[in-house]
């Protein structure tokens, strides 16, 4: 019975300091907000402006491209919670959307031909993000897309192996 009494007044105890202000449902951390470290940027690291790429080969043929972010956490759509700047990537090919993704590496379904890649940063509600000059989070390369075989010369529609 002793055992039990101490149980009780424990648990008592517990339950009167949780009434202090550093106790309070604010500070739960399923609850906070976390915010930033500074404003959010976007940059695409691979493929480079103008550069000739030679497409992923298999039942799609895609380009891959490699972004870098800051101050911005990749999450999938509905999955932010309390975090600010914080979402997905959602890729363009000639404006047209073609893919999106949680991580800084995104196939991007393309043709052979001269493109426009163009990649942004959106949160939970599909909204563009901004950066610290209120732009949006946007970042584009134009490329000229090959196949697996061709040449990058002038003419991107002949294959190497013609040319010899």
């Amino acid at each position: 019975m002793n055992h039990l009494l101490r149980s009780t007044l424990v648990v008592a105890l517990a339950a009167a300091a949780c009434t202090l202000p550093a106790c309070t449902s604010g500070d739960d951390a399923s609850s906070a907000i976390i915010a930033p470290q500074g404003p959010p940027t976007l940059s695409i690291v691979s493929p480079n402006d103008g550069d000739c790429v030679v497409l992923a080969s298999g039942e799609q043929t895609a380009l891959r491209v490699t972004i870098k972010t800051k101050n911005w956490t990749m999450r999938p759509i509905g999955y932010c919670g309390a975090y600010l700047q914080c979402g997905h990537v959602v890729a363009f090919a000639d404006d047209v959307r073609v893919a999106e993704a949680s991580a800084l590496v995104i196939d991007v379904p393309l043709t052979v031909g001269d493109h426009t890649v163009r990649i942004e940063l959106r949160d939970d509600d599909e909204v563009v993000g901004k950066g610290e000059d209120g732009g949006l989070l946007r970042a584009e390369v134009k490329v000229r897309a090959i196949a697996p075989g061709q040449s990058c010369d002038a003419d991107a529609g002949t294959d190497a192996a013609s040319d010899q």
